[in-house]
């Protein structure tokens, strides 16, 4: 899961509401990864994620 550290969508309640969902969809494994940022397609991080290793 992925999400803007700024985004103005989500607040903390939101954000424990669709952790909680990707948990149940996803189990073990879901990797929550913030950035710093709003509510944008961030190209440079999702391109970065080409290269990131999930398995860890």
């Amino acid at each position: 899961m992925v999400y803007g550290t700024e985004d103005e969508y989500i607040n903390r309640e939101r954000a424990a509401y669709e952790k909680e969902r990707a948990e149940a969809l996803f189990g073990t494994n879901l990797e929550i990864i913030p950035f710093e940022g709003k509510h944008v397609v961030n190209v440079n991080f999702i391109n970065g994620l080409i290269r990131y290793d999930l398995r860890k």
